[in-house]
């Protein structure tokens, strides 16, 4: 039966242990702590902003290139 202080989420990349299709669990009394279940480790809402913020910055570097 699962913990009532954690929901379950959904399949997401773990931003630490690289697993494509890790269940990420949410900490209910701090929703800025995640924790994936393949891995054990605890990381937070933060770490994944600044990884999409640098993604983001390369994406839109890329984007500036023509097709082909």
């Amino acid at each position: 039966m699962q913990d009532a202080t954690t929901a379950r989420g959904t399949a997401l990349p773990c931003p630490r242990c690289g697993e494509p299709s890790a269940i990420i669990d949410v900490r209910l009394a701090d929703l800025s702590v995640l924790t994936c279940q393949e891995c054990g480790e605890e990381f937070g809402t933060e770490e994944v902003r600044q990884l999409i913020d640098r993604w983001s910055r390369v994406l839109a570097w890329l984007d500036t290139f023509p097709p082909g």
